[in-house]
């Protein structure tokens, strides 16, 4: 079952510009199957809303500079409120998440690039139990802000050997473009809150705002289908690959072939109204 969603937005109960019904009949009206509300260090917990499954979320944040590290924490399906507060001073990274994990949450790192995250801290995170991450956040973005794709972090992380699952998300705030904008489409048995966030966990999620597609490795190539597109790009750690990019107009399919040092590959497409899509990026096996 393909499922879209949105984990990560904001209401009037902390910096968002609308009611918190109104967001909730916003996203349903606009066929989302999932949606996580995840104001800033205020519990919402999960429910049906109508054909909508409503995730519990929260957003903590800690750090007051980039040079100190500044980090967005987004957890997601905590079964109880952790109780944590930003008063009178910020919890530590470590206190978060050790926290949230507690109540059962999948533990998502919001805008990584948007934040000025080093990949050599991420990685030191990892360990405090980071779920997955966000390739694109729609208010990181144009026209708000100019960092809201994080695919050059994901690429480093893989690397390293973190192929870490992926999120598309609005974040929305402003409600003037930011939102229903970037989603992420989960591969899920059912519409459960356990199924979706244990799909995430697990990878079976892409981040899009327009195109859809599948992926199949073999031992030689990679392939993708896809509805219309213009460009799909194959990203690995092999630097210069003549076949890496494809450019056509309604293009529904593009074939790779793997180089001998490549360990990964992360596949991103844009449809002919500038819409993209990305997937997490995938080990390739020798």
């Amino acid at each position: 079952m393909q499922l879209k969603g949105n984990l990560h937005t904001h209401t009037k109960r902390s910096d968002g510009n609308l009611e918190y019904g109104s967001v909730l009949e916003l996203y349903e009206s606009r066929g989302y199957d999932f949606l996580a509300v995840t104001d800033h260090y205020i519990y919402n917990p999960s429910f049906k809303y109508k054909n909508m499954t409503v995730i519990s979320g929260v957003e903590y944040h800690t750090g007051k500079t980039v040079q100190e590290g500044i980090w967005h924490i987004v957890a997601l399906g905590m079964t109880k409120d952790p109780r944590l507060t930003n008063i009178p001073d910020l919890p530590s990274l470590e206190t978060i998440i050790g926290s949230i994990r507690k109540c059962g949450a999948t533990v998502n790192l919001a805008h990584p690039a948007w934040s000025l995250e080093r990949v050599s801290e991420i990685i030191k995170a990892r360990n405090l139990g980071i779920d997955c991450t966000e390739m694109y956040n729609s208010v990181s973005g144009i026209p708000f802000n100019n960092r809201g794709c994080s695919d050059r972090i994901i690429d480093a992380l893989a690397v390293e050997g973190w192929y870490v699952p992926i999120l598309g998300v609005d974040d929305a705030h402003f409600y003037s473009g930011d939102e229903c904008r970037t989603f992420t489409v989960v591969d899920a048995p059912n519409r459960s809150e356990e199924a979706i966030l244990k799909a995430i966990r697990e990878g079976k999620s892409y981040a899009s705002q327009g195109p859809e597609f599948s992926i199949e490795i073999d031992r030689d190539k990679v392939y993708v289908e896809c509805t219309p597109v213009e460009r799909i790009c194959f990203n690995t750690d092999t630097p210069y690959a003549c076949d890496r990019v494809h450019i056509a107009s309604n293009m529904t399919e593009a074939v790779y072939e793997i180089k001998p040092n490549d360990t990964y590959v992360r596949i991103d497409m844009v449809d002919k109204d500038g819409n993209f899509a990305w997937s997490r990026a995938l080990p390739i096996k020798s």
